[in-house]
This record gives structure tokens, sequence and C-alpha cells, in this order.
């Protein structure tokens, strides 16, 4: 598989139609950033598993601020990033930030999420004190 870009708004909408019959993941992340570049890593483990049949969408925060801005209006979700987003049925099901994109913690949200659940504070990654000042000016 191959992370598909949301680049539009057009794009996003057809990334949140196919989260209507099956879950979807959306990746937001920065290009200048050495966190976003170790979650990415991640992201491309996933991708490369002839087992993974999961979506993968990313986007670029600072190329694509638009559509990133309007995944967290849409979504009611705060900007973080990375950031990834695991969207069911319109709903955020399970989402993760900085450090906490592992390729472990989305299979086990995918595994675990396989009933819907109603997004809460318990499913929302905490907030992280560790924050490069790159990451920062970048988001």
């Amino acid at each position: 598989m191959t992370l598909r870009q949301l680049t539009d708004l057009d794009d996003l909408d057809a990334a949140l139609v196919s989260a209507s019959l099956q879950p979807i993941l959306i990746f937001k992340h920065s290009p200048t950033c050495g966190i976003s570049a170790q979650a990415y890593d991640q992201i491309v483990g996933l991708l490369e598993d002839p087992a993974w049949l999961t979506d993968i969408y990313g986007v670029s925060v600072r190329a694509h601020r638009a559509v990133s801005n309007e995944i967290a209006k849409r979504l009611h979700v705060r900007h973080a990033s990375p950031q990834i987003l695991l969207v069911q049925e319109g709903v955020v099901r399970w989402q993760a930030s900085h450090f906490r994109v592992t390729a472990d913690a989305i299979r086990f949200a995918l595994q675990r999420d396989s009933t819907p659940m109603a997004t809460s504070a318990s499913t929302r990654a905490p907030a992280t004190g560790h924050r490069s000042l790159r990451c920062l000016l970048s988001a």
C-alpha cells in the first residue's frame, strides 16, 4: 500500500467518504520536524507490511495548511504534528501525537476499536511536555 496524500479539500472529502465504509487513518506531519520523521518511519513500516489493509492518508501540515486545519475543524480534534487519527463513520475513534505515533499503538488501536465507540478524553492522546522548538515552529 502507499500513503495517499491529502492535498486539497476534495481529497479530504473522498477520504472521509471512504471512512463511512471502513476505518481509515489520517497522518498529519511536518517534513521539517525530527519527531515527524520518526512517526513517518513508523507509518512506512505499516505500509510495507503485506498484511496491512487499512488505508492511510497523509497531509503535510506546512504544505497543505488549509487541509490540516479543516481536518481539525471537521473532526473536532486539536491540531498536533505529527498526529495520527483513526476515523470511522465521521468520528475520531482514537488518536495519538508526537512520540505516541508508533506502529504498535496503531495496530492496537485498530484491533481494540473494531466496535464503534464515542470519542472521549480517554481516547485522546495526552499532551506531551517534550516538543522540540523546530516542531513547534513548523506545526
